[in-house]
């Protein structure tokens, strides 16, 4: 038979068809991505004005939904610290030691040393203004031991006032899917800073403090701009958003308000003077609005207003000023540029409910600090306000790999209801989580569901305690969900 030879002419044009043919695919397939829609925003927003007095609500939105607190967080650390300076455990002056881990944690920061010490005055300036992030765990630790126990006694407090939708995981506030809580939640914290210690009060309308020849302005906008505010707390992750906690004093009358998940700081700052506003406007065409107030914390004659606690809470009152709907929508939040820094890691896992108290945390307790910054200059460096809007910062470091010793704990990721899911999600983890966690066995163990049942818990081992809440804290940057336990069977 013979063959027919294909000429040069025949084969130009056979390949000239097949790029047709394959731009055409592409083409078809691009135009496909394109159509498929962006997944939905997480939502962020949330807020909350409340008559601080007496707890009536003003105006809400979203104000039970589970947020995520950021710097807030540190409102409840200092609340554990105020209450051990009036209990006589500390002092104003008290040395709290500066551990390896504490001076490791991620910016805001002032750059501790391991070996160092802060006294509690200092201490509570640094969180109030600077919302130092090492600070902050150097108190849990002075108080707690580790920032884990630190953790428990926050969520004990929070049972304590009342923060039934709050759950604690570490000082500071650093990113952590298990650390939740509300509008609500934050706003009752914020009564109770306080009117449970007004004599520490005035902390939280400091404008500036010097440490170590640099002069740190507070990150609270309000304070001085807005009409009676007087702090309390900042706050930003890129999993919360911007969120903001305030006291505002006008006329004998006390508010409280929260804003969470704002886009902008500038935004959020705005938002909370719009509400805060209209809400002391209406109190003043009705006076039975809203309680008076001769707020301890202030030079008003006469006796001085102490809450309730236990009291049931006023009706809430439907104010018509307040556009219905008023709020900063999710969609505004993932829209609105953010003219600042932002942190490394994106994290865009849901918001997940507070695990049972008897889950062992998630937070490392030791780390390699970071290298200490160049001493300042004898003449102070001005810290301005808006030098750093975004006040946490997301975890890094090397892969970490199990030791021999100790290896007892265990990382858990989850319970399901049979072992095959199970499995699956630990063959996930450990592709997306390879660089973390290296070698890890793969384990399930058997328990009882309370609710009925059986669960598979997927976890991977075996680690010392320390490495185990070290590589849990690695898997929560990347934006999983995970915690240390101890392997008991």
């Amino acid at each position: 038979m013979n063959r027919v030879s294909a000429g040069p002419t025949v084969l130009i044009a056979f390949v000239l068809l097949l790029v047709t043919a394959f731009g055409s695919s592409a083409d078809a397939a691009s135009q496909t991505r394109k159509r498929v829609p962006r997944p939905a925003p997480t939502p962020k927003d949330a807020a909350l004005i409340v008559d601080a007095t007496s707890g009536r609500i003003l105006y809400k939105h979203n104000a039970d939904a589970a947020r995520h607190p950021a710097s807030l967080t540190k409102m409840m650390t200092l609340y554990l610290l105020f209450e051990a300076v009036e209990s006589g455990k500390m002092t104003m002056q008290t040395q709290m030691a500066v551990s390896p881990w504490a001076a490791s944690q991620s910016p805001t920061k002032l750059d501790l040393k391991p070996g160092e010490t802060i006294d509690v005055d200092t201490a509570i300036r640094a969180i109030v203004i600077r919302s130092a992030n090492d600070v902050a765990v150097v108190i849990g630790e002075a108080l707690g031991g580790t920032e884990s126990a630190f953790a428990s006694m926050m969520d004990a407090k929070a049972r304590d006032l009342g923060m039934w939708r709050t759950n604690f995981e570490n000082a500071s506030g650093l990113p952590d899917l298990r650390q939740v809580t509300t509008a609500s939640d934050m706003a009752r914290l914020g009564r109770r800073l306080a009117y449970d210690f007004p004599q520490h009060f005035h902390y939280f309308s400091l404008n500036d403090f010097t440490y170590r020849g640099r002069r740190y302005e507070t990150h609270n906008n309000l304070i001085g701009v807005f009409a009676g505010a007087e702090g309390i707390k900042t706050g930003y992750t890129r999993m919360s958003g911007f969120n903001l906690v305030t006291s505002a004093v006008r006329n004998n009358k006390h508010l409280m308000g929260v804003v969470m998940g704002g886009a902008t700081a500038v935004g959020r700052d705005r938002e909370m003077m719009r509400l805060l506003g209209i809400a002391f406007g209406e109190a003043e065409k009705n006076p039975l609005l809203v309680a008076h107030a001769n707020v301890p914390w202030q030079d008003g004659a006469g006796e001085k207003t102490t809450p309730n606690w236990d009291a049931p809470l006023p009706q809430k009152i439907e104010l018509a000023a307040f556009e219905p709907g008023a709020g900063i929508t999710a969609a505004t939040i993932e829209v609105a540029a953010i003219k600042t820094p932002a942190p490394k890691a994106v994290v865009t896992a849901s918001l997940t409910p507070p695990l049972p108290k008897a889950a062992l945390r998630a937070t490392a307790e030791t780390a390699t600090p970071r290298p200490r910054p160049q001493t300042p200059a004898a003449s102070p460096t001005v810290v301005a306000k808006n030098d750093s809007a975004i006040e946490q910062g997301d975890v890094g470091g090397p892969a970490l790999q199990p030791s021999d010793a100790a290896k007892r704990w265990t990382v858990q990721i989850g319970a399901y209801g049979n072992r095959t899911l199970a499995m699956a999600e630990l063959n996930k983890y450990a592709k997306r989580s390879s660089d973390v966690l290296g070698k890890a066995q793969q384990l399930v163990s058997i328990t009882a569901n309370p609710a009925g049942g059986t669960l598979y818990r997927a976890r991977f081992g075996l680690f010392s305690e320390t490495e185990a809440r070290a590589v849990c804290k690695r898997i929560s940057a990347q934006g999983a969900t995970c915690f240390a336990t101890l392997q008991k069977s």
